[in-house]
């Protein structure tokens, strides 16, 4: 079953004039048409929709949504009612650069003039319940032996602001002022505090986008700096989640 948090974002992003589940094509059916842009809200892996919107891109504008949640409150329930045990904050805090770890699979069509990423930042709730109510095979309940908590459900309970990339250029701006071009893998991941592997999925992205360009390699890998673009460079971060 999908998690509350798709259907809320659904909402979110139809307002009051746009529509839900609607079939283009007789083939595929968007999350939400709004204005003739078609919004995919992607609450998991961003490769499920690549072959779905790659046929749409051609001619429909697409704003592909991602959540990034910044807080998450854990939340223990007890039996088929999911009755509340108890709830703590989760010690582990998300950023707009944790979206990078999927949008790899997704890195050569943001370079599409019809095509649009939107990282939403949001604070969650995950409802939880002891074992796994859907294991149906032995293998299943031995992948989950090493937590006795499966999450369920997830909501929103927040909005902080959304993160928009419309042109390559706009790629740049998730980049940190402490990052000085030309820059490598490890100075990205200096600056930003991120893992090698982290900084990687950003370049590899930024680079097949078109942000970015590779001007020499050096010992410690490429070395990159912005790519000229028609559209110029970012002005900074949008604020407000309404789209």
């Amino acid at each position: 079953m999908p998690f509350d948090l798709h259907r809320q974002l659904q909402e979110l992003y139809a307002g009051e004039d746009g529509q839900r589940e609607v079939r283009i094509n007789g083939s595929f059916v968007a999350d939400v048409v709004r204005h003739g842009v078609i919004y995919e809200i992607q609450t998991r892996k961003l490769s499920n929709i690549k072959s779905k919107i790659t046929s749409l891109l051609e001619t429909t504008p697409i704003v592909i949504v991602y959540p990034v949640s910044v807080h998450t409150t854990i939340v223990h329930c007890d039996g088929a009612d999911l009755r509340e045990c108890d709830r703590r904050p989760s010690p582990k805090q998300g950023q707009a650069l944790d979206a990078f770890s999927e949008t790899v699979y997704l890195a050569h069509l943001l370079a599409h003039p019809n095509m649009a990423l939107e990282i939403l930042l949001v604070d969650t709730e995950d409802i939880r319940i002891k074992g796994d109510p859907h294991a149906a095979t032995r293998r299943r309940r031995r992948r989950r032996r090493h937590s006795e908590w499966t999450t369920v459900n997830r909501r929103l309970t927040a909005t902080h602001g959304r993160v928009r990339l419309d042109t390559p250029a706009d790629g740049l701006q998730l980049l940190p002022p402490a990052v000085k071009f030309p820059f490598c893998t490890r100075d990205l991941a200096d600056a930003t505090g991120a893992s090698l592997s982290r900084a990687q999925q950003i370049l590899y992205t930024l680079f097949h986008m078109g942000a970015l360009r590779r001007v020499g390699r050096t010992r410690s890998g490429w070395s990159y700096e912005p790519a000229q673009t028609e559209q110029g460079f970012p002005s900074g971060h949008t604020s407000g989640p309404t789209p």
